[in-house]
């Protein structure tokens, strides 16, 4: 994947992290919730403290975005909690104990593909051939 891909792929997913970290943020509206056929954490400091952290991290991917030093193990991290986040997803659609509507199950379904993408463009980034860089130079030899 080039640079360039990789940077419109970190921009979409702060986009995406700050959209469902706001959802977050409003845990405590009832009607927001309901509206939309979601379950409420309980209690809902938790799922407000989840998305203060969503947006803390859509920050380090618009940095990363512009940080070819980070770009990498931004893009395996990113790898890795979009892979739990969609196995989440999916353990609880499957098993059927929350209690959502039929907007609730798509926007969770939604939610899970667009994990299980973001987890396969940052896998294509982040597994490549030569592990995390050259290896260092080696230290200079000791006066004898």
């Amino acid at each position: 994947m080039t640079a360039a891909r990789l940077r419109i792929v970190f921009l979409f997913d702060a986009v995406y992290s700050v959209a469902t970290g706001l959802l977050f943020l409003l845990g405590t509206w009832d009607g927001l919730y309901n509206a939309l056929d979601l379950p409420q954490g309980q209690p809902a400091v938790f799922v407000q403290v989840g998305g203060a952290l969503l947006w803390g991290f859509a920050y380090l991917l618009w940095l990363a975005a512009r940080t070819p030093a980070l770009m990498l193990p931004v893009a395996r991290a990113s790898a890795l909690g979009n892979a739990i986040t969609t196995a989440l997803l999916v353990v609880w659609l499957i098993h059927d104990e929350i209690d959502t509507g039929t907007l609730g199950d798509l926007l969770l379904s939604l939610a899970a593909a667009v994990s299980a993408v973001l987890t396969a463009l940052y896998l294509q980034a982040g597994l490549r051939s030569g592990g995390y860089g050259p290896e260092p130079p080696p230290p200079p030899d000791a006066p004898h």
